[in-house]
């Protein structure tokens, strides 16, 4: 019988007992392989966790590809969620959700949170309905809500409620403002308790700490307000100096760029400046409107000035002006008080109290004040005159410097001071029910009866005669650039050059009243090379009537002869006496004087009987009798023809007597 020995060695630590083991060494001691075969756990006898051979680690994979390699499952922590020993991903409090590295940290009861970036939302301890998206994004705030802050720094001590921020460092020092909304770098950066600001682009409000009511949207806009309300600039860096000023709009690049406050002023400046460069220089003026590219650019401390257009003011540094259109009003400097609507209108004017309406209207004048011109291209011409008038396009003046000068009409031209002229040269007709002119005895002095009568009517050469309107108003033209005198080369001359006028050559009245010493103030002279020639024919009314009074006291003397001859003769049927039956009228010829025909009207009672007309020369000789047949009122007429030029009476005989008699000049 064979005896076998075996020998059993109990080999502790060989392996893993199900109830725990005892003894291990954390150096020598594992589970896993020692050859490159990978290790598997299981559960249900089906692979639950795998380790390859390179140490990855699959989990509900068998092959994993990454480092750690999750399918078909999820990752549960109780509260955080770190990297290298840092909590990146957290949900402390309520309804939170902190992405990043100490995002949330302090966060105790605060809910509805949402940070993302480096320390966003730190001290956040009770603030509710946050976001923060950035590095230090919303850091200081604690009990704030309904924030949104997103870029590095963003609202970086906020503490207030219900802001928005979003860009580097916006918001970055506020700390109980609220309704805020700050977009871009540095946006309402230095905000501290403002509120209901909107601010977008970056350093917009930089340095507001306590303005509210303000929106700037622009780089640098409102740059350096402080604690300026209810501003409004829009462009980059409008309204960058402004600080305290309040109720400003700014639009447009670098509109009201200067504006910045004179702290002795007790009111808010109330500017308004849309457009590129819009009240650029403006610091301490208020009540400004600029509307329109540099419009009121160079303006600085004007008040109540109105510009509409780009370029409008430009230059301006007056005050109580109003331009509208491009470039109106360009060069203004000091001027004030001053209108002009229409582009270039009034663009190098510098007076004051000075209306320009109309495009290029007055764009010559410079220092000129007072004027007024309506039309476009009206007043072109002026440069220095003054208190001048033009209506109507292409008004104008024949040389600059006038004053007190007016052109009325389409293409008017006046070409001295102190006169008026009514429409261009084809006008034919200027109407109206009646012109008076000024007679008041109490403003008259040095008053004399100096009238020339016959002596200056009878030198007098009346004509018939064709005016070259064309001609005067190419001479009115004359100094003018060719390109505004153009405007009036299409009107038509062919039917005022037909017009037969009747009266007389000015140059002509001049001799006379020279000739007979009379002071008549009838005829305009010229006063420069530029002016021309006129009459006011209602002046000669004057000289008529001392005429026709000089004639009838002839006509006294003469009747006064005849009858001392008749009664020298004893001719009585020559010239009877005067008897005039009751109701007989003899009236006075018209037209009188006259050269070719005059109509003498008359009146006889029905019952007186016959009645005849005789003519008389000056020397008291009959030259003719016309029988008058009609009772009532009647007419005869009386050629001019037959007779020589002269003074005439005539004598109404009825039942043989005198009943009146009149004297009648024929002209030749």
């Amino acid at each position: 019988m064979a005896i076998c020995l075996v020998t059993i060695q109990h080999a502790n630590a060989q392996y893993w007992s199900l109830t725990g083991n005892a003894g291990t060494n954390g150096s020598t001691n594992f589970i896993g392989t020692t050859d490159n075969v990978g290790f598997k756990i299981r559960t249900n006898n089906a692979v639950r966790i795998t380790v390859n051979g390179s140490g990855k680690v699959g989990i509900g994979i068998t092959t994993p590809v990454y480092k750690l390699d999750i399918k078909g499952g999820s990752i549960n922590t109780d509260s955080v969620y770190r990297i290298g020993g840092n909590t990146v991903l957290s949900v402390k409090g309520a309804q939170n959700t902190f992405v990043g590295r100490n995002s949330g940290f302090s966060n105790s009861t605060g809910s509805g949170n949402t940070a993302t970036g480096f320390e966003a939302l730190f001290t956040n301890t009770t603030g509710t309905q946050n976001v923060a998206n950035g590095f230090h994004s919303l850091h200081g705030n604690t009990t704030g809500g309904y924030n949104i802050g997103i870029g590095n720094y963003a609202l970086n001590s906020n503490n207030g409620s219900y802001n928005t921020s979003t860009g580097y460092q916006s918001m970055y020092t506020n700390s109980t403002g609220i309704q805020n909304v700050a977009y871009g770098m540095q946006a309402l950066y230095t905000n501290s308790t403002g509120t209901m600001n909107s601010s977008f682009g970056s350093y917009s409000m930089f340095y507001n700490t306590t303005g509210s009511k303000n929106i700037a949207n622009g780089f640098s806009a409102l740059y350096h307000n402080t604690t300026g309300n209810s501003n409004i600039a829009i462009g980059n860096a409008t309204l960058s100096s402004n600080t305290v000023g309040g109720d400003l709009i700014a639009i447009g690049d670098s509109a009201l760029y200067s504006q910045a406050v004179d702290n002795s002023l007790p009111y808010r400046y109330c500017n308004i400046a849309i457009g590129s460069g819009a009240l650029y220089s403006n610091t301490s003026g208020h009540y400004n409107t600029a509307i329109g590219n540099s419009s009121l650019r160079w303006n600085v401390t004007g008040d109540g000035n109105t510009a509409v257009g780009t370029a409008s003011l430009l230059s301006n540094t007056g005050y109580s002006n109003s331009a509208t259109g491009s470039m109106a009003l360009l060069t203004n400097t000091t001027g004030f008080s001053c209108s002009a609507f229409g582009s270039s209108a009034g663009a190098n004017s510098n007076g004051s109290y000075n209306t320009f309406f109309g495009a290029s209207s007055g764009m010559n004048t410079l220092g000129g004040s007072d004027n007024c011109f309506i039309g476009e291209e009206s007043g072109i011409t002026n440069q220095t005159g003054f208190s001048n008038t033009c209506i109507g396009n292409t008004s104008d003046f024949g040389t600059s410097g006038l004053f007190n000068a007016s052109a009325i009409g389409y293409g008017a031209i006046v070409n001295t001071s102190n006169k008026i002229r009514l429409g261009n040269g084809v006008v034919t007709v200027i109407e109206g029910n009646s012109v008076y002119t000024v007679s008041d005895g109490r403003f008259k002095t040095n008053i004399h009866e100096e009238v020339k009568g016959l002596e200056f009517i009878n030198k007098l050469r009346p004509v018939v005669y064709n005016f070259e309107a064309k001609k005067f108003d190419d001479f009115l033209n004359k100094n003018r650039p060719a390109s505004q005198a153009e405007r009036i080369n299409g009107l038509d001359y062919t039917e005022v050059h037909k017009i037969r006028y009747s009266g007389f050559i000015a140059q002509e009245v001049e001799q006379a009243a020279k000739q007979t010493g009379y002071d008549f103030n009838g005829v305009h002279i010229p006063q420069n090379n530029d002016d021309n020639y006129s009459l006011a024919y209602a002046e000669f009314v004057v000289p008529l009537v001392k005429a026709v009074q000089e004639l009838d006291k002839k006509n006294t003397e003469l009747l006064k002869r005849i009858e001392e001859l008749e009664k020298e003769s004893g001719n009585k049927n020559k010239m009877p006496e005067l008897q005039r039956p009751n109701g007989t009228t003899l009236e006075q010829n018209q037209p009188n004087p006259f050269s070719e025909n005059s109509v003498i009207k008359y009146y006889i009672p029905q019952n007186a009987g016959s009645g005849v007309i005789k003519i008389y020369a000056p020397d008291g000789s009959e030259i003719k009798s016309i029988p008058v047949s009609t009772k009532g009122f009647g007419q005869t007429e009386i050629s001019g023809n037959v007779l020589s030029a002269g003074t005439y009476s005539y004598i109404l005989f009825v039942d043989g007597k005198v009943a009146d008699t009149k004297q009648m000049i024929i002209t030749k």
